[in-house]
C-alpha cells in the first residue's frame, strides 16, 4: 500500500471509532443475535454449537451456519465478554469493509478521489452503520464477499491457480457464515465460465475445482446437522411465491439509499425510477463504447460484481418462494447489494466523467449529483450515529436492561423453573436462563397452520401447573404475530396475574 492508498486507511480507522462510539451502550441484539451468541457460549462450555432456549433443552443449531459463532467464541475462550467481543469484531469489520471498498475502487479506476468517495459512502451509509452496529453475521459476510469477489477478478485477469484457490477458500468462508453465501459459489462459476480467457475445457475444469473447494466446508457442516438433528438447514421446501408486497418493500428499501426515509415513499420511488433510467443510459453508453471501457479490464471487473448482484437477487426470490417466506427484503438482507452496487455505480460514473470530458454540461451535472448525494449521506450518517449512541438497540435498549420482569427472573426465579414466553431469546440473553417459546399458531417460515397448537397449549399448561412455572408476555414483542396474543392466552388458560409492568406481564397457572 502506497502513501495515497494509506488515506483510505484513515477512513477505515474513522469507521472503527465511529462504530465504537455508536455502540457505546452495547452492540444491538436481535433474536438472531441471541442464537449466534448463545451458540458461541455453548461451544465454549463444551456443548457444541447449540442453543439453550426455545425448546426447553439444549438444541443443536442448524438454522444458521457456524462461522460467526466460532468467530465470537475464539476471543471468548480467553474470558472476554461475548457481547463485547461482537461489538469490537463488528467495529473492526466496519473498518475492514470500508478499506476493501476503497482499495477495490482505487484498483478499478486508478483514482484516489473515487476511492475516497466510496469510502465516505460506506462510512456514512445509514444501512452500513446499522448493519455493523448489530450482532449479526452480515458484516463478516460482506467482508468475505468483497474480498472473494476481488480475488475472483484477479483470477479472471491473471488466470493463476493461486488466485482460484484463494477465491474458493474465501468464498467457502462466506458460505460458512451465511447460507445465502451459496450465491458466491454460483457467481464464481458463472464468472469463470463466461469471463475467463482460457479454453472452454479448462474453464469447466477450473469451475469444478472452485466448486469442490468452495463447498467442502459447508458440506461437512450439513453432514453434522443431519447427524445431530436429522435436518440439513432446519428448513422445509414448500411453495409460497414471493408477494408483490415484498417486492414493493424491496424497492422502498433501495429507495432509502437515495433519499431519506422521511421523504414520502412515492417521491422516493419516483427518484428510484429516475435513478434506474440513468443507469440504463449509462449501460447503453458503456455498450456503445466498449473499446474505451474495456481498457484495463474495467468491463470484466464490473461484470463480476454485476453477476453477483443478479445471482443474489434471484436466489432471494427462490429462497422466499420455496424455503423461508418469513424473509424480509430489507436493508439487512440487501446490505451486500449496497456495498457491491455502490462500487459499480461510482466506478462507472468516474469512467463516464473521463469519457465525456469534452461535454462540460454533462460533466457538471454528474459532478453536482455526486456532491449532493455525498452531502446527504454525511448528514444522515452523522444524525444516525448521534441518535444511536444515546441508547442501545434491540435487546440492549434500556427498556430491556432496566426491565423489572428481566430483573425478577434473574434474581427471584430459581434455575430450572419452566418459563414460557414470547421472548425466550430476550430472557436468555439478559439472564442466561433458558426459557421456552409459547406454542406457535402458524409457522412463520412456511406460513402453514400448526395443527398441534391446542395440544401443545395443553402440554404447556400441564407443565406450568406441575412444575410451578411462570408465563411471561412482553408487549414489546407483540410483532411476533405467529404466537397467541395475551388476550387469547387469558381466555384459553386459567391464568392468575402475578404482576404487570408497562412492558409486559407475568402469570402463573391457577390449579383447578
Amino acid at each position: 500500500m502506497n502513501r495515497k492508498e494509506a488515506v483510505i486507511g484513515v477512513f477505515a480507522i474513522m469507521g472503527i471509532i465511529t462504530m465504537l462510539f455508536a455502540t457505546r451502550y452495547g452492540v444491538g441484539i436481535s433474536p438472531d443475535s441471541v442464537v449466534y451468541i448463545g451458540g458461541a457460549r455453548n461451544l465454549l462450555s463444551g456443548q457444541g454449537i447449540s442453543k439453550s432456549f426455545g425448546a426447553g433443552e439444549i438444541e443443536p443449531i442448524t438454522h444458521y451456519p457456524p462461522l460467526f459463532s466460532i468467530s465470537i467464541a475464539l476471543p471468548g475462550y480467553f474470558g472476554l465478554d461475548l457481547i463485547n467481543v461482537v461489538r469490537w469484531l463488528n467495529a473492526l469489520l466496519f473498518g475492514a469493509n470500508i478499506m476493501l471498498v476503497g482499495l477495490m475502487m482505487k484498483r478499478y479506476t486508478s483514482s484516489l478521489k473515487t476511492s475516497i468517495l466510496g469510502s465516505i459512502f460506506m462510512l456514512t451509509s445509514v444501512d452500513m452503520l446499522f448493519i455493523h452496529s448489530m450482532a449479526w453475521s452480515e458484516p463478516l459476510f460482506i467482508f468475505f464477499t468483497l474480498l472473494g469477489l476481488n480475488l475472483l477478478i484477479l483470477y479472471i485477469e491473471k488466470s493463476r491457480l493461486i488466485f482460484l484457490i484463494s477465491t474458493a477458500c474465501i468464498m467457502a468462508l462466506g458460505f460458512l457464515t451465511r447460507y445465502i453465501g451459496v450465491v458466491l459459489i454460483f457467481s464464481g462459476i458463472v464468472a469463470i465460465l463466461l469471463l475467463n480467457r482460457e479454453t472452454i475445457r479448462k474453464r469447466i475444469l477450473n469451475s469444478i475445482v472452485f466448486t469442490c473447494i468452495g463447498c467442502l466446508p459447508i458440506v461437512v457442516w450439513f453432514l453434522r446437522n443431519f447427524y445431530v438433528a436429522g435436518t440439513i438447514t432446519n428448513r422445509k421446501i414448500s411453495f409460497h411465491p414471493i408477494s408483490l408486497r415484498k417486492i414493493k418493500f424491496a424497492f422502498q428499501t433501495i429507495s432509502v439509499w437515495i433519499l431519506p426515509e422521511k421523504v414520502p415513499s412515492s417521491v422516493r420511488l419516483t427518484f428510484l425510477l429516475i435513478f434506474f433510467a440513468c443507469l440504463l443510459v449509462m449501460v447503453r453508453m458503456v455498450i456503445k463504447n466498449k473499446k474505451y471501457f474495456k481498457k484495463q479490464n474495467f468491463l470484466k471487473k464490473i461484470s463480476v460484481l454485476a453477476i453477483f448482484i443478479f445471482v443474489y437477487m434471484m436466489f432471494l426470490v427462490i429462497s422466499i418462494s420455496f424455503f423461508d417466506a418469513y424473509t424480509h427484503i430489507d436493508n439487512r438482507i440487501l446490505s451486500p447489494v449496497y456495498a457491491t452496487g455502490m462500487i459499480i455505480v461510482l466506478c462507472t460514473a468516474y469512467k463516464m466523467l473521463k469519457f465525456i470530458k469534452d461535454r462540460e454540461v454533462y460533466k457538471r451535472i454528474l459532478l453536482g449529483v455526486l456532491i449532493i448525494f455525498t452531502g446527504l449521506s454525511i448528514i444522515r450518517g452523522a444524525i444516525w450515529v448521534v441518535h444511536r449512541s444515546r441508547d442501545g438497540n434491540g435487546y440492549t435498549k434500556r427498556i430491556w436492561k432496566e426491565s423489572e420482569i428481566i430483573k425478577w427472573i434473574r434474581d427471584a426465579v430459581p434455575t430450572g423453573t419452566p418459563i414460557y414466553t414470547n421472548g425466550a431469546d430476550a430472557i436468555y440473553i439478559h439472564t442466561w436462563k433458558p426459557a421456552r417459546f409459547l406454542p406457535r399458531k402458524i409457522d412463520p417460515c412456511s406460513r402453514k397452520i400448526n395443527y398441534n397448537y391446542l395440544s401443545e397449549l395443553s402440554a404447556m399448561k400441564k407443565n406450568l401447573e406441575n412444575q410451578k412455572g411462570v408465563l411471561v408476555y412482553f408487549k414489546a414483542l407483540a410483532w411476533r404475530w405467529y404466537f397467541p396474543s395475551e388476550e387469547e392466552l387469558r381466555k384459553r388458560l386459567p391464568l392468575r396475574l402475578l404482576f404487570r409492568t408497562p412492558y409486559g406481564s407475568v402469570y402463573v397457572i391457577v390449579e383447578e
